[in-house]
């Protein structure tokens, strides 16, 4: 899938894609992986207002342009994303590892 002109890697439940980064990462360091597969966190919209886009000047400064500007945009969105949501709950899709560790300091 390309995104902006970057070539974004697609994750998927079989641990292909970015998951495979983080199985073979937990295996060479030493770790079983049993469960490395998609979840759902569910979030409150509280944490996702519009105003995250009015950033104090200190922190401004610190960032380039284009953080700036994409913080922005990022803005503009949730702005009219957020008064669609009903129930104040929004679901956040990530990866979960579950993993025991197998060899290092500490480990018979």
């Amino acid at each position: 899938m390309l995104l902006r002109g970057k070539r974004q890697r697609r994750h998927r439940p079989d641990g292909s894609g970015a998951g495979s980064d983080i199985r073979t990462t937990l295996v060479n360091a030493g770790w079983r992986i049993d469960f490395l597969g998609p979840t759902t966190f569910v979030g409150n919209t509280s944490g996702f207002t519009g105003s995250f886009g009015e950033l104090p000047e200190v922190i401004l400064r610190q960032m380039s342009p284009g953080q700036a500007e994409q913080m922005r945009r990022i803005a503009e969105r949730m702005a009219t994303i957020l008064p669609l949501i009903d129930d104040g709950r929004i679901h956040l899709p990530c990866h979960v590892v579950h993993a025991t560790r197998l060899t290092g300091p500490g480990v018979t």
